[in-house]
């Protein structure tokens, strides 16, 4: 049972070396294979996450309440101009509720705008907060923060859930100030445009605002679909050269050069492999059997404690195959810590309360035996 869940992918074979020793002498390779390039994934990986766009929540309201309140203004400043002398005075005052805040004196506002200048202005102002505030106002420090990494960069900008978002350019979008003067850019009289330009940074805000948990959800989704880059080793060419320092990279390209050559066998070999592996195993059961029978000899009739035993026994055989392929194929423990991160003691522990010293002390062979074998006859892994 424990050949069949365990070793059928074969032993997990043995690196000679750990990190920060020096190779010796140069090794070659036995045989054609790829191995990841663990630097140059994690650049890809890096260069997919950053080519994700930026993404922005657009608030539609904010537009519609500068142009309606610049609208009320001109629509004001109309019925001022059209209305008889004697009544402007009177009706000026009624300037003032909408152009609070604006730090714009109405007597100077109503003087600066001829009759024949207010109608073209209102258009042109209008149609500027339109133009302006559809593609995005954002605030200075949140410009200046993305505008610091690239001016070229992409946003994905969404005005409401469920409508599709559309792309823009960084460089594209104004602060506030910056929005101010393109809409005002375009009036001559550089009286108006003060006035419009006080008038304006009054009524106009931050439309855009950054939406840091869809950004960062795209930039984890576009590095996890990034394709690692491979590097191909021909056959005696060298793999590693004498004098090179060990270290993960040289780890990953030394266990998947000993990967390929175990996996490019023949069925044959590969049988031979397991039933020796069976063989080894059913040695150390016989001898697990022996010990059993010498100190808890009443347990070998009674199958309910033989199943609690092995249960107990696929605790400590289960954890060390699954960490070495964690460290083998995925090179995510040291080759070096597996033998101490599986735990031995526990099953043991357990045994040992509910089944007494001697059937710890059977299990406690049997598992290290087994875990030795899966782990290339490591002799340390025995000891532990």
């Amino acid at each position: 049972l424990t050949t069949w869940m365990f070793f059928g992918r074969g032993i997990v074979p043995k690196v000679a070396y750990e990190e920060g020793q020096t190779i010796p002498v140069t090794i070659e390779a036995q045989i054609d294979f790829s191995c990841r390039n663990i630097q140059d994934s994690k650049l890809a990986r890096q260069q997919a996450a950053d080519s994700v766009p930026l993404f922005f929540k657009m608030e539609a309201a904010s537009r519609q309440r500068a142009f309606t309140k610049t609208q009320a203004v001109f629509d004001r400043l109309q019925q001022i101009a059209a209305a008889p002398a004697e009544e402007r005075t009177s009706r000026a005052v009624s300037l003032n509720d909408l152009l609070l805040g604006s730090d714009v004196d109405p007597a100077a506002f109503i003087q600066a705008f001829p009759t024949n200048s207010i109608a073209p202005t209102r258009q042109l102002i209008l149609s500027g907060i339109r133009d302006v505030m559809d593609i995005g106002v954002m605030s200075d420090e949140t410009r200046e923060t993305f505008s610091g990494e690239s001016p070229d960069r992409t946003l994905s900008i969404t005005t409401a859930p469920g409508t599709p978002a559309r792309t823009e350019i960084l460089s594209n979008i104004k602060s506030r100030r910056q929005a101010v003067w393109a809409i005002t850019e375009q009036v001559t009289d550089e009286t108006q445009r003060n006035l419009l330009d006080k008038l304006l940074f009054s009524v106009i805000a931050d439309n855009l605002s950054y939406d840091s948990i869809a950004t960062e959800e795209a930039r984890e989704k576009a590095a996890e679909a990034a394709e690692p880059v491979m590097e191909f080793h021909p056959a005696r060419t060298p793999l590693v050269a004498a004098g090179t320092p060990v270290d993960q990279q040289v780890l990953l390209r030394l266990q998947k050069h000993i990967e390929k050559i175990r996996d490019s066998r023949d069925i044959g070999e590969q049988i031979t492999e397991i039933t020796g592996n069976g063989i080894l195993l059913l040695v150390g059961l016989i001898a697990t059997a022996v010990f059993l029978r010498v100190n808890k000899g009443q347990y070998i009739r009674q199958i309910d404690k033989l199943l609690l035993m092995m249960l107990l026994s696929l605790i400590t055989i289960g954890t060390a195959s699954i960490l070495s392929y964690l460290s083998f194929h995925h090179s995510l423990i040291a080759q070096s810590l597996v033998s101490y991160l599986i735990p031995h003691a526990l099953a043991v522990l357990l045994a040992g309360i509910l089944l007494g010293g001697g059937a710890a002390i059977c299990l406690g062979f049997w598992t290290s035996f087994a875990c030795a074998v899966l782990l290339d006859q490591s002799f340390s892994a025995f000891v532990l």
